[in-house]
Parts: C-alpha cells; sequence; structure tokens
C-alpha cells in the first residue's frame, strides 16, 4: 500500500489500467523500469497461490482477489469498486 502513491510500481500501474506500453506487465517493465522488475506481482502470484492452497481462503481476502484478477485474470479495473466483503 505505501508503493502506490509513488515510485516504479505506482508508475507501471498507472501503465497497465491506461494500455500505455503494453498490455503484459513484462512489457511494461522494459519499457518503463531500465532493468528494474516489479517485485509486486511477483509476490502478489505468490500469495494467490498459498491461499488457493488445501482450502482455498481467496474469499477471506476480497480486495487482493480482486486485485490479482485485475492484474492476472482479465477482469475489468472499474470492479475494484465492487469488491467486498
Amino acid at each position: 500500500i505505501t508503493t502506490c502513491y509513488g515510485g516504479r510500481h505506482r508508475k507501471c500501474a498507472e501503465a497497465f489500467v491506461t494500455g500505455e506500453h503494453g498490455k503484459s506487465w513484462d512489457e511494461i517493465e522494459k519499457a518503463l523500469l531500465n532493468g528494474q522488475k516489479l517485485q509486486g506481482t511477483i509476490t502478489a502470484k505468490d500469495v494467490m497461490i498459498c491461499l488457493k492452497a488445501g482450502q482455498d481462503k481467496s474469499d477471506d481476502f476480497p480486495l487482493f482477489t480482486t486485485i490479482h484478477n485485475i492484474a492476472f485474470e482479465g477482469m475489468k479495473v472499474e470492479q475494484i469498486v465492487h469488491c467486498h466483503a
């Protein structure tokens, strides 16, 4: 949450939402980060794997699950406002 106001994660998230610099996170990283990588996208994938392992707990984390689905599953960005517990 602290990186959402500035820095490379915010910059790349904005590019993702607006469709600038490609559609994949790899394309966005290449265009904007001069060789740096986003740790947040990798972490989000890993957390979702953990949440779905065994008993699926993803419903217990609706905001995280919605963000993951927007970033990786093609959910429309506008759906973020419909996320609730």
